[in-house]
């Protein structure tokens, strides 16, 4: 398996930052992952095994300066570690994160409904 698997290239993990005394910047600076190419963590309540939520979550709640750490392992190879987290306010974050968003049932049958007139396939 390429996601998550033993030997993965990529691993996926839940991080609950009320019960870790470290910042995920912290946690990514620290850690040696000989294993892993890149570790993306998300918040303990993601399903992990979700690429779809995951893949969402790392575009949507990421700056690539503040939210990456990317360093040189032994082998000469490189380890890209992804905080893909909620963030709360910090030096770095001012301002409220906000809540998900969740479509109504009847929003969500309205748009499948129209998406011939947006020029849109809906399954591209």
């Amino acid at each position: 398996r390429l996601i998550n698997g033993e030997n993965s290239p990529v691993k996926i993990i839940k991080y609950n930052k009320k019960e870790n005394d470290k910042t995920v910047k912290e946690y990514l600076n620290e850690i040696s992952s000989e294993e892993n190419k890149f570790l993306i963590v998300v918040d303990d309540w993601i399903d992990n095994k979700d690429l779809s939520t995951v893949a969402w979550k790392i575009f949507n709640n990421i700056d690539p300066k503040r939210d990456t750490v990317i360093k040189m392992r032994n082998d000469d190879s490189l380890f890209v570690g992804i905080d893909a987290t909620r963030k709360g306010e910090d030096p770095g974050f001012k301002r409220n994160w906000p809540d998900d968003i969740e479509m109504t049932t009847k929003i969500i049958e309205l748009v499948d409904k129209r998406w011939p007139e947006y020029g849109i396939d809906k399954y591209k």
